[in-house]
Order: structure tokens, then sequence, then C-alpha cells
């Protein structure tokens, strides 16, 4: 009877376990799921022109702060692109008229993922300051972006946010 007993507590447990793995395995399948959602395929120059609109939010306060950099740094490497970059540095050096023009040219998924990171490089030195905002909506105005898809971006970055600080 104790051996009948032990042997269904045995396969109780396994059972839970492999719930518990399998619930586990949903939620990491959807949490990569969530993941992709949020990336999309940018073309070189849809990189660099990212990686300008960040370099320019970082700057416009006068100060690139060193958690700034490492934002920035992390982005060039997932773009495979060297922050010294020849090509990058001649579109940081020339201004808005070309990255204006590519985000411009942009499709509205890719529109919506740069101006995501202009508001994550807002964020991240945990300062808003109103040059930064100012960027953000002259940026959405000179692409010809809706207040109000401005703050869904926004409202969905402040979710992603919530959601990494529980």
């Amino acid at each position: 009877m104790v051996v009948v007993i032990i042997i269904a507590i045995v396969v109780a447990l396994i059972i839970i376990g492999r719930l518990t793995d399998q619930k586990e395995k949903v939620y990491r399948d959807e949490y990569r799921k969530n993941k992709r959602q949020l990336r999309v395929a940018l073309s070189r120059q849809e990189q660099l022109a990212t990686l300008y609109f960040m370099y320019r939010m970082a700057s416009v306060d006068g100060e690139f702060a060193d958690l700034e950099k490492h934002a920035y740094t992390k982005m060039c490497v997932e773009f495979a692109i060297a922050p010294n970059d020849a090509e990058l540095m001649t579109f940081i050096t020339m201004g808005d008229v070309i990255p204006l023009q590519i985000l411009r040219n942009a499709g509205t998924k890719k529109q919506d993922y740069i101006l995501g990171l202009m508001i994550i490089m807002m964020m991240v030195d945990h300062k808003i300051e109103d040059a930064e905002l100012t960027l953000i909506g002259e940026t959405a105005f000179k692409i010809g972006m809706s207040r109000e898809r401005v703050r869904e971006i926004s409202d969905q970055i402040m979710e992603m946010y919530a959601q990494s600080c529980q």
C-alpha cells in the first residue's frame, strides 16, 4: 500500500513537472514571438539613419551620457556597424536631410520601430528633456506621422519598459 502511494506521488510530481515545463516553454515561445514582432528588417541605409537619429537623440540635450553611449554602441553591434564607420560618420555630419528622406520612404512598421528606438534612447538616461521631446515631435511631423501614432508607439515602449521592470 505504501509503495502504491509513493508511486502515485512520484507520477504526480512528474506530471506537474511536465506541465510546468510546458507552461514555461509556451511563455518562452510567446516571449520570442513578441520579441520578433518588435524587430523589423532594415536595409543598411535604414540602419544608418536609425543610428543617426539615436545619436542625435543622445546628444540633443548637450550631454551624451554613459547610458546613452552604451545603448548606442549596443545598437551599432546589433546592426554590425562600427560606431566610427565612415558612412555613419558622414550621416552624422551631414545632418537631417538624408536620414529624414530615408525615414519618409520607409514603411510604417519601420518608421514605428525607428521612432521607438528614439524614444528608448530618450529614456535610457532616466531624464527626459524638453529638447528630446521636441526632437521626437519634429521628426514625427517631418515624416508625416500623426500624434496618435506617436502616442501609440510611446505607450507600447512604456508598456515594454514596465514589463521589463517586473
